[in-house]
């Protein structure tokens, strides 16, 4: 049974505090992270470093061919803000 990243209480769920509360959950789970066990941080660090390639290119494959992208090329092609920019970003304007 897999766990949720709110159960480990992992950087995910720094998405749930306000921008003045990110800090410190950030600083929080480093904390976390420092009392577990040196040789497990370093098992873990290796399996992430070992499937980063394989996730960062997966990632980019996909970017190019979803809706936010077409919008965001819309937008820069019409000199204007891309509809999922949050309204205290939006300059009127290209990016």
């Amino acid at each position: 049974m897999g766990l949720e990243s709110d159960d480990l209480g992992t950087p995910a769920s720094a998405l749930d505090f306000p921008d003045d509360r990110v800090r410190a959950v950030a600083e929080e789970v480093a904390i976390q992270i420092c009392r577990t066990a040196p040789q497990a941080r370093l098992q873990v660090k290796r399996i992430v470093n070992d499937n980063y390639d394989r996730v960062d290119r997966t990632t980019f494959d996909v970017l190019p061919y979803n809706e936010e992208m077409a919008e965001g090329r819309r937008a820069f092609a019409e000199r204007r803000d891309p509809s999922w920019m949050p309204e205290e970003f939006r300059t009127g304007g290209r990016l």
